[in-house]
C-alpha cells in the first residue's frame, strides 16, 4: 500500500477546510423597495464587520425582482441552503440559519443595533461548540 505524503495530506486538509460550510449563515432577507430593510443595513453590516473573524458567513437573498430572486436563489442552491430559501420569508429580518441541521435558529429584526445582531450570533456560535 502506497502512502500519502505529508504535502499531500495538508494540501488536501485545506482544501476540506476551505469548502467547509460555515457553523451558522446570517442570511438578510432584502428587497430594494422595502422600507424596514433599509433601516436594517446598517446594523447588518455592523454586525459582519464586528464578527469577521466568526464561523458565521452573511449573505443576502435580494427579493427586489425577478433576476435578483433567481440570482438568490441559485446561490441558495449553490450553498444548501435551498431550503431556507423556499421558505418564503418576508424582507426585513436577517435569519440566523444553521446549515448542518438546516433549522432557523433565530429570526432578528430591526429593533437591534449591529452589536446586539453580534451578540445574539456569537451566543448561538457558543451552543454550537
Amino acid at each position: 500500500m502506497k502512502k500519502i505524503s505529508p504535502l499531500l495530506a495538508l494540501l488536501c486538509w485545506f482544501a476540506t477546510a476551505l469548502n467547509a460550510a460555515p457553523a451558522l449563515y446570517a442570511v438578510k432577507i432584502h428587497a430594494d423597495w422595502c422600507v424596514v430593510c433599509k433601516r436594517l443595513e446598517p446594523a447588518f453590516e455592523a454586525a459582519q464587520s464586528e464578527l469577521k473573524e466568526a464561523d458565521v458567513a452573511f449573505l443576502k437573498f435580494d427579493l427586489t425582482s425577478d433576476a435578483t430572486q433567481a440570482a438568490s436563489q441559485e446561490k441558495a442552491r449553490e450553498l444548501g441552503l435551498e431550503a431556507l430559501f423556499a421558505q418564503r420569508l418576508p424582507t426585513g429580518i436577517v435569519v440566523v440559519y444553521d446549515p448542518e441541521t438546516q433549522e432557523i435558529r433565530q429570526i432578528l429584526k430591526v429593533n437591534r443595533s449591529g452589536a446586539q445582531m453580534a451578540e445574539a450570533i456569537r451566543e448561538l456560535l457558543a451552543q454550537e461548540s
